[in-house]
């Protein structure tokens, strides 16, 4: 009977084992659960949605990758610049910027050359040149929303100072040469980009733009390219 009787208890005994096992674990588990709760709120509650930083002067500085358009690509080759810009903000939406652009986009001589007489190819092949812009204007600026990450819309005019190699041929010494010719002209310009603001004062920022140049007369080509733009924003003040 005796026997029987612990067979009979044995089960009962290993519950409640069982159950004595299950509490500890039970609480590790609420612990670690209401720890992970506090770290999320926690980084909530430092990383709000509204980043912006509420100073009223910017400036943003990037380099940039230049693609000539139009006409243009039948001489000039992908080249690169920099970009610089200084931004009033008028409004939390809504800002007016000067801004100087500088590209260069070597100069494909075999094709800006591509008309003369084909003996004289040999002699152009070691021709070099570049397309050099420097535009400066006065842009308008459109943010989208006010959150970390939010688009832009840019747009504006202005003055672009154009050096363009030109082929010279010397009829005294027979040589063929590229000299570089500068013009000014104006030009229009419209973009969009997006800004990332990775900190409260700092961000950064990625852009697209057009650049309408028309040219120096009517029988010239067009000067116009687009540029692709990355770098950084922060206050002045």
């Amino acid at each position: 009977m005796d026997g029987q009787s612990r067979l009979n208890h044995q089960p009962y005994l290993d519950h409640n084992v069982t159950k004595k096992q299950l509490k500890p674990r039970l609480s590790r588990c609420w612990l670690w659960l209401t720890i992970g709760t506090g770290l999320v709120q926690l980084a909530t509650a430092q990383t709000p949605t509204n980043a912006v930083s509420d100073g009223r002067f910017f400036t943003t500085t990037g380099v940039s990758l230049a693609f000539p358009a139009g006409n243009l690509r039948t001489a000039a080759q992908n080249g690169r610049g920099t970009s610089f810009t200084l931004e009033y903000k008028l409004t939390p939406v809504w800002s007016v910027a000067g801004a100087w652009d500088s590209n260069t986009l070597p100069v494909q001589s075999a094709k800006l050359l591509a008309k003369l007489d084909p003996a004289l190819r040999p002699a152009i092949a070691n021709l070099k040149g570049d397309y050099i812009t420097n535009a400066i204007g006065l842009y308008g600026i459109r943010h989208i929303g006010q959150r970390r990450v939010r688009a832009f819309l840019t747009g504006g005019a202005g003055l672009n100072i154009i050096t363009l190699p030109a082929p010279l041929y010397s009829s005294q010494t027979q040589l063929l040469s590229l000299e570089s010719a500068s013009h000014r002209t104006l030009y229009a310009m419209a973009g969009f980009g997006m800004n990332w603001q990775f900190s409260k004062p700092v961000g950064l920022f990625g852009e697209v733009d057009a650049y309408i140049v028309p040219a120096e007369t009517p029988a010239a080509q067009s000067n116009s390219y687009l540029t692709t733009k990355i770098g950084l924003r922060f206050p002045l003040f």
